[in-house]
């Protein structure tokens, strides 16, 4: 839970590999999840440890962008359920680290919010 709502997070452990094959299978029941509530929602990717090969010529926040854009359009109308009003992406790339924590143990850099947005009165 997030003071903006609450968070699924789902950990990247290979960048290029979440890129090329988004794991259809996770998004779409996340998808149905989001189709049961009218909540907007912001996918934040964060892509903070890319290795030489990965992207060359791209910067991190770039490629978090990227990604963030592709997920957004496998759940949005007209390929998805959801509309494309109530959702947002942004790619932060390395410039929103995660806190290290006893939790992930300070290994999991490289990560995908979904963020359920509470409304006004905290719902």
């Amino acid at each position: 839970k997030d003071s903006r709502g609450i968070i699924l997070r789902y950990y990247i452990l290979d960048v290029i590999n979440e890129y090329n094959n988004l794991n259809i299978d996770i998004y779409k029941k996340i998808e149905l999840f989001l189709a049961k509530i009218e909540n907007p929602v912001i996918i934040e990717v964060h892509v903070e440890k890319l290795s030489k090969k990965e992207f060359k010529n791209f910067k991190k926040w770039e490629v978090s962008i990227m990604l963030a854009n592709k997920i957004e359009s496998l759940i949005t109308l007209p390929k998805g359920k959801l509309n494309n009003n109530r959702v947002n992406s942004i790619g932060y790339g390395e410039f929103l680290p995660s806190k290290n924590t006893s939790n992930n143990g300070g290994k999991f850099n490289n990560r995908i919010d979904i963020i359920v947005l509470c409304n006004i009165i905290g719902e």
